[in-house]
């Protein structure tokens, strides 16, 4: 009885008639911000904590920073804060911004803190900016910690009296783990800053390259010029075996396809397609590889122990359709392993009930051949 009492209680309110209005409030059901005639945000919500104010008219529903249109509205919005996994992505706060003129969500510069734990602790997406001699070692201490989970690239501005230095730059910020844990679309750039990921033929750098370019795997090729730093060079999409061949990295890249043999007194190093032999070396399986553009596959078995080409005509019935990568099947009468085909379809309608079926079966098979096939590409 208590909770149907206080349900109706909550549906009805002490309301205002009308915007200003002098008269007294008057006890009506509450169906919606609308029907709360405030001009502050405060009075609206307490018509209802889920209202807030237009700034001219009533009361509004909250909803998004980026909704409201005037600024007593501009307060919070409809979602709060945000918690996920234990830090605040959001502080569910709004603020009206002046060089725009409209509403937008708090962002770290609305907040004040001069430690990282105190900005941190207020939005995950905040460090300070401020450096004071005496906490020196405990805020560089935390921040390089905040860097490996947070920061792609932490420049701390110094205050004007303090004489140590202007701007302070991690390295350790930028190693290729902090730049993908910041940004999933950003790689280090020889640890000096953090790149977008972008092509291969935009990277100058070796840890750039290495990492890899949205066309492809990258070839690095370093700079012989008389200035060249170290690890610096051009860097070029991949687009054969041999073309990694001074590049190891790149063609480690590429092992389901190359393989790799390092330089020795007597050979350079280099980069060749794979023979069955060096895939079973690197992958620990005696099956089938593609070539470079996967346009052909090389199919192999082991023979005698040692993992050798194989002609996949030649495979016995219970490694046909497995180790041809699924593109042959066994043919019981003419007891061989044959390519698999696509069954021409007679042209007319078919009457004959176990013909249909037949067909089915036929059809049925062909699907799963093609699937299985796609499926190991």
């Amino acid at each position: 009885m208590v909770d149907v009492l206080q349900g109706m209680m909550d549906l009805a309110f002490n309301l205002v008639p009308a915007l200003n209005s002098s008269d007294p409030k008057i006890c009506k059901p509450f169906k919606s911000c609308a029907d709360a005639f405030y001009a502050t945000h405060k009075d609206c919500q307490i018509a209802n904590k889920k209202c807030t104010t237009d700034g001219t008219t009533g009361c509004i529903p909250l909803g998004a920073c980026s909704t409201y249109k005037s600024q007593p509205g501009c307060q919070i919005n409809d979602k709060g804060s945000v918690v996920e996994s234990g830090v605040i992505t959001s502080t569910g706060v709004c603020t009206w911004d002046l060089s725009t003129s409209g509403c937008r969500d708090q962002i770290c510069s609305d907040l004040n803190g001069v430690t990282h734990a105190i900005c941190n602790s207020q939005l995950s997406t905040c460090t300070s900016d401020v450096i004071q001699p005496k906490l020196f070692v405990q805020q560089l201490l935390e921040m390089m910690d905040f860097a490996f989970g947070r920061l792609v690239l932490i420049q701390i501005i110094i205050q004007p009296n303090v004489d140590y230095f202007h701007v302070l730059i991690f390295k350790m910020g930028t190693s290729i783990n902090v730049c993908q844990a910041a940004l999933p679309s950003c790689i280090s750039q020889m640890e000096l800053s953090c790149i977008p990921k972008a092509k291969c033929s935009s990277y100058t750098t070796k840890t750039a390259c290495n990492f890899g370019g949205l066309d492809g795997i990258c070839v690095f090729t370093q700079s012989t010029s008389a200035q060249a730093v170290a690890d610096s060079g051009t860097c070029t999409l991949m687009n054969s075996c041999s073309s990694a061949n001074n590049d190891q990295s790149a063609c480690v890249a590429a092992q389901d396809r190359c393989s790799w043999s390092a330089a020795s007194s007597s050979i350079t190093s280099i980069c060749t397609n794979h023979t069955c032999g060096t895939y079973n070396q690197v992958s620990g399986t005696c099956s089938r590889f593609f070539n470079w553009d996967k346009q052909s596959q090389q199919i192999c078995s082991m023979i005698n122990g040692i993992c050798r080409a194989t002609d996949p005509s030649t495979l016995i019935q219970t490694d046909c359709f497995k180790l041809s990568g699924y593109t042959y099947t066994w043919n019981s009468s003419a007891n061989k392993c044959q390519v698999c085909t696509k069954k021409d379809q007679p042209n007319g309608p078919i009457n004959n009930t176990i013909n249909d079926t037949n067909n089915t079966n036929t059809a049925q098979g062909l699907l799963l051949t093609f699937i299985l096939g796609y499926l190991m590409i």
